[in-house]
């Protein structure tokens, strides 16, 4: 029995201290919230504190240039006098034409040096002068390029004001110099 009793007495102590735990946790939530609302009251008056300084220094700043601008116009105006009056603007154009001079200058030697390189990179034979100096051999014959004609037809045989007279002549010499 007194073990009944004693049972009985320690769950009703545990209730007890249960019910105090969940007070105290309670309280400790509510001590929270409150604590993190001082601490944004907190920030902002240091906000606030910082704004006032700056303001007062912008204002500090102000009086100081006010202050300045009282000195000088109090300063003797007896003192500035207009020695000559103003003359007429006139622009200059000699900046402008040295520039238009320059920039064309560049642009004439860019072109010439463009022409100059196309035509030291150009390796292709041009003139009968060029094949001989450049491969050493005698040419045999020339053929000229004859245009094409847009007919699906065949060709008819050469009439007499034909251009491709020519083309058949350098073909005869052609095969005279092979043999």
């Amino acid at each position: 029995m007194v073990r009944n009793q004693s049972r009985e007495q320690i769950a009703a102590a545990q209730q007890v201290l249960k019910l105090k735990m969940n007070g105290i946790q309670t309280s400790i939530k509510e001590s929270l919230g409150k604590v993190l609302a001082a601490n944004d009251r907190i920030a902002d008056a240091e906000r606030m504190k910082m704004n006032i300084s700056r303001i007062q220094f912008q204002y500090d700043r102000v009086v100081n240039l006010l202050q300045n601008v009282d000195i000088s116009r109090n300063i003797d105006q007896g003192t500035l006098a207009i020695l000559d009056p103003a003359s007429e603007a006139t622009r200059s154009y000699k900046q402008d034409v040295s520039l238009l001079a320059m920039a064309l200058a560049a642009g004439l030697l860019a072109g010439f040096g463009c022409v100059f390189l196309v035509a030291v990179r150009d390796d292709r034979f041009i003139t009968l002068t060029d094949v001989i100096e450049k491969l050493g051999d005698a040419v045999l014959g020339q053929v000229p390029e004859v245009r094409k004609r847009r007919r699906k037809s065949p060709l008819p045989l050469l009439e007499i004001d034909d251009d491709r007279h020519v083309y058949a002549e350098s073909y005869r010499n052609l095969r005279s110099a092979l043999l």
